[in-house]
Protein backbone atom coordinates (compact mmCIF):
# COMPACT_ATOMS: atom_id res chain seq x y z
CA UNK A 1 0.00 0.00 0.00
CA UNK A 2 2.86 2.60 1.10
CA UNK A 3 4.13 1.63 -2.50
CA UNK A 4 0.77 2.67 -4.05
CA UNK A 5 0.66 6.25 -2.46
CA UNK A 6 4.18 7.08 -3.53
CA UNK A 7 2.68 6.54 -7.03
CA UNK A 8 -0.61 8.23 -6.24
CA UNK A 9 1.95 11.00 -5.13
CA UNK A 10 4.56 10.77 -8.11
CA UNK A 11 0.90 11.43 -10.45
CA UNK A 12 -0.75 14.13 -8.53
CA UNK A 13 2.76 16.08 -8.41
CA UNK A 14 2.65 15.94 -12.37
CA UNK A 15 -1.07 16.60 -12.76
CA UNK A 16 -0.29 19.34 -10.43
CA UNK A 17 2.49 21.01 -12.50
CA UNK A 18 0.55 20.53 -16.25
CA UNK A 19 -2.49 22.55 -14.98
CA UNK A 20 -0.37 25.49 -13.60
CA UNK A 21 2.08 25.60 -16.38
CA UNK A 22 0.64 28.46 -18.56
CA UNK A 23 1.99 29.84 -22.11
CA UNK A 24 3.59 33.07 -21.36
CA UNK A 25 2.38 35.37 -24.14
CA UNK A 26 -0.32 35.04 -27.03
CA UNK A 27 -0.21 36.93 -30.69
CA UNK A 28 -2.59 38.16 -33.33
CA UNK A 29 -2.63 39.82 -36.48
CA UNK A 30 -5.91 42.28 -37.23
CA UNK A 31 -6.67 43.76 -40.66
CA UNK A 32 -5.79 47.58 -40.99
CA UNK A 33 -6.24 47.99 -44.62
CA UNK A 34 -7.33 45.34 -47.13
CA UNK A 35 -7.73 46.75 -51.00
CA UNK A 36 -6.58 45.89 -53.92
CA UNK A 37 -3.37 47.94 -53.51
CA UNK A 38 -2.20 47.32 -49.81
CA UNK A 39 -2.71 44.70 -47.28
CA UNK A 40 -2.25 45.91 -43.74
CA UNK A 41 -2.03 44.09 -40.84
CA UNK A 42 -1.07 45.14 -36.85
CA UNK A 43 0.84 42.90 -35.30
CA UNK A 44 -0.42 42.46 -31.62
CA UNK A 45 0.91 41.02 -27.67
CA UNK A 46 -1.07 39.70 -24.59
CA UNK A 47 0.83 38.65 -21.58
CA UNK A 48 -1.01 35.33 -19.79
CA UNK A 49 1.07 35.45 -16.51
CA UNK A 50 2.75 37.00 -13.74
CA UNK A 51 6.37 34.93 -14.33
CA UNK A 52 7.28 37.67 -16.23
CA UNK A 53 6.43 41.64 -17.72
CA UNK A 54 8.97 43.10 -19.85
CA UNK A 55 9.88 41.80 -23.25
CA UNK A 56 13.45 41.41 -24.55
CA UNK A 57 14.59 40.43 -27.59
CA UNK A 58 12.09 38.81 -30.10
CA UNK A 59 11.89 37.59 -33.46
CA UNK A 60 7.79 36.74 -34.45
CA UNK A 61 8.07 35.58 -37.94
CA UNK A 62 5.18 34.02 -40.18
CA UNK A 63 4.90 32.61 -43.11
CA UNK A 64 2.46 34.58 -45.76
CA UNK A 65 0.65 33.68 -49.47
CA UNK A 66 3.43 34.70 -51.86
CA UNK A 67 1.30 33.97 -54.38
CA UNK A 68 -1.17 37.02 -53.29
CA UNK A 69 1.49 39.13 -51.49
CA UNK A 70 4.46 40.59 -51.49
CA UNK A 71 7.31 42.87 -50.30
CA UNK A 72 6.30 42.64 -46.16
CA UNK A 73 7.49 45.83 -44.81
CA UNK A 74 6.95 47.65 -41.36
CA UNK A 75 4.49 50.61 -41.44
CA UNK A 76 4.40 51.54 -37.85
CA UNK A 77 6.50 50.38 -34.86
CA UNK A 78 4.16 51.19 -32.08
CA UNK A 79 6.42 49.79 -29.50
CA UNK A 80 9.51 48.23 -28.60
CA UNK A 81 11.45 50.31 -30.94
CA UNK A 82 13.20 53.50 -30.00
CA UNK A 83 14.39 54.42 -26.30
CA UNK A 84 14.67 51.09 -24.71
CA UNK A 85 15.32 49.55 -27.96
CA UNK A 86 17.07 49.09 -31.05
CA UNK A 87 14.73 50.25 -34.47
CA UNK A 88 12.25 47.72 -34.93
CA UNK A 89 12.51 46.20 -38.70
CA UNK A 90 10.82 43.68 -40.55
CA UNK A 91 12.73 41.32 -42.87
CA UNK A 92 11.59 39.35 -45.47
CA UNK A 93 13.76 36.86 -46.64
CA UNK A 94 11.80 33.53 -47.26
CA UNK A 95 9.17 34.16 -44.43
CA UNK A 96 8.34 37.87 -42.54
CA UNK A 97 9.84 38.29 -39.46
CA UNK A 98 8.95 41.45 -36.85
CA UNK A 99 12.25 41.98 -35.17
CA UNK A 100 12.34 43.66 -31.72
CA UNK A 101 16.24 44.18 -29.96
CA UNK A 102 16.68 45.41 -26.42
CA UNK A 103 19.46 47.61 -26.02
CA UNK A 104 20.10 46.94 -21.88
CA UNK A 105 19.06 44.14 -20.01
CA UNK A 106 16.41 44.01 -17.46
CA UNK A 107 15.35 47.51 -19.16
CA UNK A 108 12.38 46.40 -21.64
CA UNK A 109 8.98 47.77 -20.99
CA UNK A 110 5.90 46.55 -19.63
CA UNK A 111 4.04 43.41 -21.76
CA UNK A 112 0.00 44.06 -20.53
CA UNK A 113 -2.87 41.41 -19.98
CA UNK A 114 -4.65 43.29 -22.53
CA UNK A 115 -4.06 43.22 -26.17
CA UNK A 116 -1.08 45.17 -27.24
CA UNK A 117 0.01 46.86 -30.34
CA UNK A 118 3.68 45.66 -31.52
CA UNK A 119 3.43 46.70 -35.24
CA UNK A 120 1.50 47.45 -38.57
CA UNK A 121 3.41 45.67 -41.11
CA UNK A 122 2.02 46.16 -45.00
CA UNK A 123 1.94 44.01 -47.89
CA UNK A 124 1.78 44.51 -51.54
CA UNK A 125 -1.39 43.22 -53.41
CA UNK A 126 -0.32 41.23 -56.09
CA UNK A 127 -2.93 38.84 -56.97
CA UNK A 128 -6.42 39.87 -55.41
CA UNK A 129 -7.96 37.13 -55.83
CA UNK A 130 -6.60 34.72 -53.81
CA UNK A 131 -6.30 35.06 -49.32
CA UNK A 132 -3.63 36.38 -46.95
CA UNK A 133 -2.98 33.00 -45.20
CA UNK A 134 -0.65 34.52 -42.69
CA UNK A 135 0.89 31.80 -40.21
CA UNK A 136 2.55 31.85 -37.40
CA UNK A 137 5.90 30.25 -37.45
CA UNK A 138 5.93 29.53 -33.51
CA UNK A 139 7.58 26.02 -33.84
CA UNK A 140 10.28 27.21 -35.81
CA UNK A 141 14.02 28.45 -35.09
CA UNK A 142 13.55 31.59 -36.52
CA UNK A 143 10.94 32.32 -34.29
CA UNK A 144 11.91 33.54 -30.42
CA UNK A 145 10.87 35.74 -27.67
CA UNK A 146 12.65 36.15 -23.97
CA UNK A 147 12.40 38.17 -21.05
CA UNK A 148 13.73 41.47 -20.62
CA UNK A 149 16.62 39.87 -19.06
CA UNK A 150 17.34 38.03 -22.17
CA UNK A 151 17.90 34.97 -20.88
CA UNK A 152 14.41 33.77 -20.18
CA UNK A 153 12.86 32.14 -23.37
CA UNK A 154 9.34 33.02 -22.99
CA UNK A 155 6.64 29.78 -24.28
CA UNK A 156 4.07 31.63 -27.16
CA UNK A 157 0.48 30.31 -26.14
CA UNK A 158 -2.59 30.91 -28.53
CA UNK A 159 -0.99 31.78 -31.75
CA UNK A 160 -4.01 33.32 -33.74
CA UNK A 161 -3.60 32.68 -37.52
CA UNK A 162 -5.17 35.03 -40.33
CA UNK A 163 -6.42 33.65 -43.68
CA UNK A 164 -8.65 36.10 -45.31
CA UNK A 165 -10.01 36.88 -48.80
CA UNK A 166 -8.16 39.50 -50.45
CA UNK A 167 -10.94 41.93 -52.12
CA UNK A 168 -12.72 41.36 -55.36
CA UNK A 169 -11.40 42.63 -58.04
CA UNK A 170 -13.86 45.26 -59.52
CA UNK A 171 -13.00 46.34 -62.83
CA UNK A 172 -16.00 48.48 -63.69
CA UNK A 173 -18.95 50.33 -61.81
CA UNK A 174 -21.51 52.73 -63.51
CA UNK A 175 -24.85 54.16 -63.14
CA UNK A 176 -27.76 55.45 -65.06
CA UNK A 177 -30.37 57.66 -64.58
CA UNK A 178 -33.59 55.51 -66.32
CA UNK A 179 -37.17 55.24 -65.90
CA UNK A 180 -37.26 52.84 -63.22
CA UNK A 181 -34.74 54.76 -61.14
CA UNK A 182 -30.97 55.02 -61.06
CA UNK A 183 -29.58 51.67 -62.24
CA UNK A 184 -25.97 50.38 -61.07
CA UNK A 185 -24.05 48.43 -63.15
CA UNK A 186 -20.75 46.81 -61.84
CA UNK A 187 -17.84 44.12 -63.09
CA UNK A 188 -16.06 41.76 -60.78
CA UNK A 189 -13.06 40.64 -62.95
CA UNK A 190 -12.10 37.48 -59.88
CA UNK A 191 -13.96 36.12 -56.79
CA UNK A 192 -12.81 34.38 -53.53
CA UNK A 193 -14.92 33.73 -50.75
CA UNK A 194 -17.12 36.25 -51.80
CA UNK A 195 -20.68 36.38 -50.24
CA UNK A 196 -22.37 39.14 -52.07
CA UNK A 197 -22.90 43.06 -52.22
CA UNK A 198 -24.85 46.09 -50.44
CA UNK A 199 -25.54 48.65 -51.84
CA UNK A 200 -25.04 52.52 -50.05
CA UNK A 201 -26.40 56.06 -51.43
CA UNK A 202 -25.30 59.68 -49.67
CA UNK A 203 -26.31 63.14 -51.41
CA UNK A 204 -22.73 64.34 -51.26
CA UNK A 205 -19.76 62.91 -51.89
CA UNK A 206 -18.24 62.64 -48.27
CA UNK A 207 -21.68 62.59 -46.57
CA UNK A 208 -23.38 59.94 -44.53
CA UNK A 209 -23.81 57.12 -46.68
CA UNK A 210 -27.59 54.95 -46.51
CA UNK A 211 -27.70 51.07 -46.89
CA UNK A 212 -30.43 50.34 -49.84
CA UNK A 213 -30.08 46.62 -49.87
CA UNK A 214 -31.93 44.89 -47.20
CA UNK A 215 -30.19 41.68 -47.94
CA UNK A 216 -26.89 40.96 -49.74
CA UNK A 217 -26.88 40.85 -53.61
CA UNK A 218 -25.46 37.28 -53.73
CA UNK A 219 -22.33 37.10 -55.81
CA UNK A 220 -20.66 33.61 -57.35
CA UNK A 221 -18.95 33.10 -54.27
CA UNK A 222 -15.55 31.84 -55.81
CA UNK A 223 -14.51 32.85 -59.54
CA UNK A 224 -11.94 33.43 -61.01
CA UNK A 225 -13.51 34.80 -64.39
CA UNK A 226 -15.54 37.43 -62.80
CA UNK A 227 -19.14 38.24 -63.50
CA UNK A 228 -21.77 40.63 -64.16
CA UNK A 229 -24.45 42.60 -61.46
CA UNK A 230 -26.92 45.07 -61.34
CA UNK A 231 -29.08 47.11 -58.96
CA UNK A 232 -31.86 49.79 -59.42
CA UNK A 233 -32.57 52.60 -56.83
CA UNK A 234 -36.35 52.82 -57.45
CA UNK A 235 -36.51 55.19 -54.42
CA UNK A 236 -35.29 58.55 -55.96
CA UNK A 237 -37.16 61.63 -55.18
CA UNK A 238 -35.51 64.43 -56.24
CA UNK A 239 -33.54 65.40 -58.84
CA UNK A 240 -29.29 66.28 -58.50
CA UNK A 241 -26.40 64.56 -57.98
CA UNK A 242 -26.11 61.46 -56.08
CA UNK A 243 -23.23 59.18 -54.99
CA UNK A 244 -23.18 55.36 -54.75
CA UNK A 245 -20.76 52.71 -53.09
CA UNK A 246 -20.75 49.19 -53.46
CA UNK A 247 -19.66 46.81 -50.86
CA UNK A 248 -18.41 43.40 -51.33
CA UNK A 249 -18.84 41.25 -48.15
CA UNK A 250 -16.36 38.49 -47.66
CA UNK A 251 -17.01 34.96 -45.83
CA UNK A 252 -15.11 35.66 -43.41
CA UNK A 253 -16.84 38.60 -42.07
CA UNK A 254 -14.40 40.64 -44.07
CA UNK A 255 -15.70 43.85 -46.40
CA UNK A 256 -14.47 46.39 -48.93
CA UNK A 257 -16.20 49.07 -50.56
CA UNK A 258 -15.40 50.60 -53.93
CA UNK A 259 -16.52 53.89 -55.44
CA UNK A 260 -17.84 56.63 -54.82
CA UNK A 261 -19.36 56.87 -58.55
CA UNK A 262 -21.79 59.97 -58.82
CA UNK A 263 -24.84 59.98 -61.07
CA UNK A 264 -26.81 63.09 -62.17
CA UNK A 265 -30.69 61.89 -61.04
CA UNK A 266 -33.25 62.82 -62.96
CA UNK A 267 -36.80 61.42 -61.70
CA UNK A 268 -38.26 60.49 -65.49
CA UNK A 269 -42.13 60.00 -64.76
CA UNK A 270 -44.33 57.68 -66.88
CA UNK A 271 -46.45 60.65 -68.95
CA UNK A 272 -46.69 63.98 -69.46
CA UNK A 273 -48.33 66.17 -66.53
CA UNK A 274 -48.84 70.06 -65.98
CA UNK A 275 -48.67 70.81 -62.08
CA UNK A 276 -50.44 73.69 -60.83
CA UNK A 277 -48.73 76.52 -59.60
CA UNK A 278 -48.03 77.51 -56.29
CA UNK A 279 -48.44 80.05 -54.35
CA UNK A 280 -51.83 80.79 -56.05
CA UNK A 281 -52.56 83.71 -55.77
CA UNK A 282 -49.36 84.81 -56.17
CA UNK A 283 -47.28 87.92 -56.03
CA UNK A 284 -44.17 88.79 -57.30
CA UNK A 285 -43.16 84.99 -58.48
CA UNK A 286 -45.18 82.09 -58.54
CA UNK A 287 -43.70 78.32 -59.12
CA UNK A 288 -44.84 75.26 -61.40
CA UNK A 289 -43.32 71.82 -62.11
CA UNK A 290 -44.11 69.41 -64.96
CA UNK A 291 -43.28 66.45 -65.65
CA UNK A 292 -41.72 64.80 -69.47
CA UNK A 293 -41.64 61.42 -69.74
CA UNK A 294 -40.14 60.82 -73.29
CA UNK A 295 -37.85 62.93 -75.27
CA UNK A 296 -40.20 65.96 -76.72
CA UNK A 297 -40.41 69.16 -78.15
CA UNK A 298 -42.04 70.98 -74.90
CA UNK A 299 -43.64 74.68 -75.03
CA UNK A 300 -45.07 76.71 -72.28
CA UNK A 301 -47.02 79.76 -72.74
CA UNK A 302 -48.89 82.54 -70.38
CA UNK A 303 -52.10 83.26 -71.70
CA UNK A 304 -54.82 86.29 -70.90
CA UNK A 305 -58.17 85.66 -70.04
CA UNK A 306 -59.23 86.55 -73.41
CA UNK A 307 -56.85 84.25 -74.72
CA UNK A 308 -54.02 86.52 -75.93
CA UNK A 309 -50.41 85.36 -75.54
CA UNK A 310 -48.53 87.24 -72.85
CA UNK A 311 -45.25 85.25 -72.48
CA UNK A 312 -43.14 82.45 -73.40
CA UNK A 313 -41.55 80.85 -70.53
CA UNK A 314 -40.27 78.01 -72.24
CA UNK A 315 -40.15 76.12 -76.04
CA UNK A 316 -37.05 73.98 -76.52
CA UNK A 317 -36.60 70.34 -76.85
CA UNK A 318 -36.17 68.54 -73.24
CA UNK A 319 -35.39 64.66 -72.15
CA UNK A 320 -37.21 62.89 -70.22
CA UNK A 321 -37.22 64.43 -66.63
CA UNK A 322 -39.26 66.57 -64.21
CA UNK A 323 -39.13 70.02 -64.33
CA UNK A 324 -39.43 73.21 -62.27
CA UNK A 325 -39.91 76.95 -63.53
CA UNK A 326 -41.11 79.90 -62.60
CA UNK A 327 -42.80 83.27 -63.54
CA UNK A 328 -42.88 86.67 -62.30
CA UNK A 329 -45.58 88.26 -63.60
CA UNK A 330 -44.32 89.87 -66.47
CA UNK A 331 -44.78 89.85 -70.42
CA UNK A 332 -42.31 89.38 -73.31
CA UNK A 333 -40.93 92.27 -72.94
CA UNK A 334 -40.15 92.38 -69.40
CA UNK A 335 -43.33 94.64 -68.43
CA UNK A 336 -45.19 94.08 -64.98
CA UNK A 337 -48.88 92.47 -66.09
CA UNK A 338 -52.19 94.07 -63.97
CA UNK A 339 -53.83 92.16 -61.34
CA UNK A 340 -55.73 89.12 -63.13
CA UNK A 341 -56.98 85.93 -64.11
CA UNK A 342 -54.09 84.01 -66.65
CA UNK A 343 -53.34 80.63 -67.95
CA UNK A 344 -50.67 78.54 -68.05
CA UNK A 345 -50.39 76.24 -71.49
CA UNK A 346 -48.42 73.15 -71.58
CA UNK A 347 -47.57 71.80 -75.22
CA UNK A 348 -45.68 68.63 -76.00
CA UNK A 349 -46.23 66.65 -78.44
CA UNK A 350 -50.00 65.53 -78.43
CA UNK A 351 -50.45 66.27 -74.51
CA UNK A 352 -52.19 69.76 -73.65
CA UNK A 353 -52.60 70.91 -70.55
CA UNK A 354 -53.66 74.28 -69.21
CA UNK A 355 -53.79 75.52 -65.46
CA UNK A 356 -55.35 78.92 -64.10
CA UNK A 357 -53.35 81.22 -62.02
CA UNK A 358 -54.45 84.80 -60.31
CA UNK A 359 -51.79 87.52 -60.31
CA UNK A 360 -52.58 89.88 -57.36
CA UNK A 361 -50.67 93.28 -57.45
Amino acid sequence: MAHKGKVICILLAIMTVSLFAADDFDLQFVVITNDQVHFDVKVQIKRNNTDWDKLGDANFSFDYNTSALSNASLLVAHNFSGTFYETMTVTNPSNASVNIELLIADNGIDVTTGWMDVATVRFDVDDAGQSSNLVWLGSDVTFSAFDDDNTTLLDPGVLNNLDVSLPVQMTDIQAESTVEGIELSWTTQSEVNSMGFHVWRSDTEDGEYELLTTSLISSQGNNSSGAEYTFVDANVETNGTLYYKIEEKGADGSSQQYGPISVEARIIPEVFALEQNYPNPFNPLTTFTYDVPEIADVTIKVYSLLGKEVTTIYSKQQMPGRYTETWDGTNNRGQKLASGVYFLRMQAADFVQMRKMTLIR
